[in-house]
């Protein structure tokens, strides 16, 4: 008996197996967008932290902040302070020298910016880090403030502080120093403290003698920097011979010895030669009232061997005194004053009897003690 028997069929040598699928075109597009994304991201952020978050944009924010006058933006965005007699920071909200802080808002903080220019402001990451701001503890670099009229710049330093989203830098400008100054007027005259002597720097009104100093300083304004301060001052009888002009650059901490003083230089106004003349002339008045040919107790008189008419004589000043001043600083007197009285008078001749009208004039010297503040003055003539 034969069995059959079925052969076995071979196995396909594929068999089981199923090939990798392919990516479609679609799934290729997804892929490529998604980099680009990512590429265009690491743009944007690399872009973002060169622009609205560079180390630079505090200092555009506080450069803003003077140019419009907002003391309170600026002083927030720099951390500003104020110092002791030893330079040290003082708290805020403190002021224990009383120094002004007229500077510091509104108009007068716009005036400190008008004359500087259009700034040029650059990040530079290779300058050194001033001792007097370097911290250890944080990435620190300099921002470099310029204006095309003045050749030294102003270097701020701005602090990182971490990062928001975990890419865009957190910059903060490391806290200022607010600058001092001084304006030093030594033209003022003697017992000038009674008229408190106010000038301006800018348009702000400074003391120019400050109460608890001898010499002749004014109360210390502080004041941003960078900073463009015109000093000027005008009283009655003292004023300043032109305004002073300087420009604070440098905005490092002074020591308590560096503080600015701008010199002004004082001189007499013509109101006191005016205010001269007049107690001059009224004071001549009893001299030109007299109807004599020599008044009582004057600088001047006429002799004549001729008869003359006593009502025809007219004695007055020909044109207004003159007015000499020594030159000591600070202590202004009269050296001398120069006049010329004329004298108006009809004369007979006495061998001839012929009458005519006389005129005379007399160049005369005198001297006078004077005493003036900015505000008050006093003339004493000596031929009295």
């Amino acid at each position: 008996m034969s069995s059959h028997s079925t052969a076995p069929t071979p196995s396909s040598p594929h068999a089981g197996y199923r090939p990798h699928s392919k990516p479609s075109r679609a799934g290729w597009w997804w892929l490529a967008a998604a980099g680009a994304v990512l590429v265009a991201g690491a743009v944007a952020v690399v872009a973002l932290n060169a622009t609205v978050f560079s180390a630079a944009q505090p200092v555009k924010q506080y450069l803003k902040a003077l140019a419009n006058g907002d003391g309170a933006t600026a002083m927030e965005l720099s951390q500003a302070y104020l110092t002791d007699e030893d330079g040290e920071p003082v708290d805020s909200g403190d002021n224990p020298r009383g120094v002004s802080t007229a500077l510091l808002d509104g108009q007068p903080l716009i005036d400190t910016q008008a004359g500087l220019g259009e700034p040029t402001i650059e990040v530079d990451s290779d300058a050194e880090i001033p001792a007097e701001f370097r911290r250890d503890d944080l990435h620190q670099t300099v921002v470099r403030l310029s204006y095309d009229q003045q050749q030294d710049p102003t270097l701020f330093v701005v602090d990182r502080h971490g990062r928001d989203w975990l890419v865009f830098d957190r910059w903060q400008m490391h806290p200022l120093p607010l600058h001092e100054v001084h304006v030093a007027s030594d033209g003022f005259p003697a017992g000038s403290r009674i008229d408190h002597p106010t000038g301006t720097i800018n348009s702000a009104e400074v003391p120019l003698l400050g109460e608890a100093s001898e010499q002749h300083l004014s109360t210390p304004v502080a004041t941003f920097v960078p900073a463009q301060l015109t000093v000027d001052y005008h009283g009655t009888y003292v004023a300043a011979d032109q305004s002073v002009t300087h420009t604070l650059t440098d905005n490092t901490p002074p020591s308590a010895d560096q503080t600015q003083t701008l010199e002004l230089d004082l001189e007499l106004t013509e109101q006191v030669t005016e205010k001269v003349q007049e107690e001059v002339s009224q004071e001549l008045t009893h001299c030109t009232d007299q109807q004599v040919l020599q008044p009582s107790g004057c600088p001047f008189g006429y002799s004549t061997v001729n008869r003359v008419d006593p009502d025809s004589i007219e004695w007055s000043l020909l044109e207004s005194p003159e007015v000499m001043y020594t030159d000591e600083p600070g202590s202004p007197g009269i050296e001398r004053i120069e006049a010329i009285a004329q004298l108006e008078v009809d004369e007979t001749d006495v061998g001839t009897g012929e009458q005519s009208r006389t005129e005379y004039q007399q160049p005369f010297m005198l001297e006078a003690n004077l005493r003036l503040t900015p505000e008050h003055i006093e003339v004493t003539p000596h031929w009295q």
